[in-house]
């Protein structure tokens, strides 16, 4: 799956919002009432924001985008310029 959020911050889709998706999909396909607690959607961005920066060594983009998902109110993307990820699965 992590490989499909890295090509989906490419896009312009943030790692979060890619995420939900998958998530949604996998979890609640026919639900739509489901929204994340307090605390939980900072974590999730909390760990897509290491993954990116310390991991991948992106850089986060200033603005931040609008999700408004599962709970979810807004996101960072990753600017992956002059960064080279090899996925091997």
């Amino acid at each position: 799956m992590l490989h499909s959020i890295v090509i989906s911050n490419k896009l312009g889709i943030t790692p979060v919002e890619a995420f939900l998706e998958n998530y949604q999909i996998l979890n609640y396909p026919l639900g739509t009432d489901f929204e994340f607690k307090d605390g939980e959607e900072v974590f999730i961005g909390a760990t897509f924001g290491f993954i990116f920066q310390f991991i991948f060594g992106f850089s986060k983009v200033e603005k931040r985008k609008k999700v408004e998902k599962l709970g979810i109110e807004t996101a960072s993307l990753f600017d992956s310029r002059n960064t080279i990820i090899e996925i091997i699965e």
